[in-house]
């Protein structure tokens, strides 16, 4: 991975420019190039790379970071004996505080759950706007900026947001390693699977909590950790996941079976929306449907996953997923994406065992139909009758 630019425009840190970066890093693109596979990602600014074109986010298109994105889509597509320089494009994507700052309390929740994909989407606009067809994405860290609501910022705006209600700041706090958290996170997948030509990699950020035993996990005093970033915890008795370990669990598992296949699910154009768009978030007056929905299909199982971001019940169509045909499903399973006080949902790993996670799920017999009727504020995983 090359390095990122610079935080705040600060250039002793980085590179100065993109022209910059790709000339010093060159050689390094040539050896990589030379490897049997090498390949070679680049750097992109976040904003506006996760934003709509010509956002207004971090200096708006006179900004250093939209001269930097779109110069190093130019090197990029200089091709070199025919070949584009850059293989693929390297983004850290991070909802913050001033995402939700102009959001009104009642739908924090359905845009925190809808701003995962989002993103997504605008990032492979991105990619396939502004780079050589062909061009990956891999978003290296995915996850909240949780780091922007540690150590006291839990009722009160923190100096990253100074705008920010005390409310938005306590709902951050709230989602961090809770339900809602877990679900957000799978919005990310989904979306990732909906565009799976083009998004090759994710990494979650992070894996484990915290700098030493005893102050981590249930009745920590969080000294040193950092709450809502890791899915696993250690103090001085016992491991511990998070909902997010749980839900990542389950999903990966699926896209391992043999032959499993991704694929979005494309919803109908009188699909019920969010009763808002994401302006105040800064991406642009788009109607968003309240259901999110991927299929991982392998010829050991067929599931539907789909997050509801509505407060309200909504419909998802599985007829056409995984070949088509289908008439019915087998059972549902429901993960709420409930808040958490205060914010952390841990379950005790126990030696030997593989862990079943602190989420409850809720689950229905099987059903018969071309749609179905998912719970609010929710991951629903269908699976599909193996005889429909």
């Amino acid at each position: 991975r090359q390095g990122p630019p610079c935080a705040n425009g600060t250039i002793g840190c980085g590179f100065a420019t993109a022209q910059d970066y790709m000339a010093a890093t060159s050689e390094l693109i040539r050896a990589a190039h030379a490897l049997p596979g090498g390949r070679v990602g680049v750097t992109a600014a976040p904003c506006p790379f996760f934003y709509p074109e010509g956002s207004a986010c971090w200096g708006g298109v006179e900004g250093r970071y939209h001269k930097w994105n779109a110069n190093l889509s130019k090197l990029c597509s200089e091709a070199a004996d025919g070949e584009s320089r850059c293989d693929a494009v390297v983004a850290h994507d991070y909802p913050q505080p001033f995402s939700l700052a102009a959001i009104a309390d009642e739908h924090l929740l359905s845009a925190y759950l809808a701003i995962p994909g989002v993103t997504i989407d605008f990032g492979v606009a991105s990619l396939r706007r502004e780079y050589p067809a062909g061009t990956k994405l891999w978003v290296t860290e995915f996850n909240t900026m949780y780091a922007q609501v540690w150590k006291g910022g839990a009722d009160a705006p923190s100096a990253a947001c100074p705008a920010c209600r005390p409310s938005v700041a306590r709902f951050f706090n709230l989602t961090a390693n809770s339900g809602a958290h877990a679900v957000h996170v799978v919005g990310y997948l989904l979306a990732a699977m909906a565009h799976g030509d083009a998004v090759e990699l994710m990494n979650y950020h992070s894996f484990l909590e915290g700098a030493g035993p005893g102050d981590l996990g249930p009745g920590g005093d969080g000294a040193g950790s950092q709450p809502g970033f890791a899915v696993a915890a250690i103090n001085a008795t016992a491991s511990y996941i998070s909902p997010v370990a749980q839900l990542l669990s389950l999903v990966s598992g699926w896209l391992r079976e043999e032959g499993s296949l991704m694929e979005g699910v494309a919803l109908p154009a009188a699909a019920a929306s969010l009763p808002f768009d994401l302006s105040a978030a800064g991406f642009g007056p788009v109607a968003l449907p309240c259901v999110q929905a991927s299929a991982i299909c392998s010829a050991a199982s067929r599931r539907v996953l789909a997050v509801n971001r509505c407060a309200q019940p909504s419909e998802v169509p599985i007829e056409a997923s995984c070949g088509g045909g289908q008439a019915g499903w087998a059972s549902l399973a429901v993960y709420n994406a409930s808040l958490a006080e205060p914010g952390r949902m841990w379950a005790e790993l126990e030696a030997g065992q593989r862990p079943s996670g602190p989420l409850p799920a809720s689950h229905r017999p099987a059903g018969a139909g071309a749609s179905v009727a998912i719970d609010p504020f929710a991951l629903t995983v269908i699976t599909l009758d193996a005889g429909s």
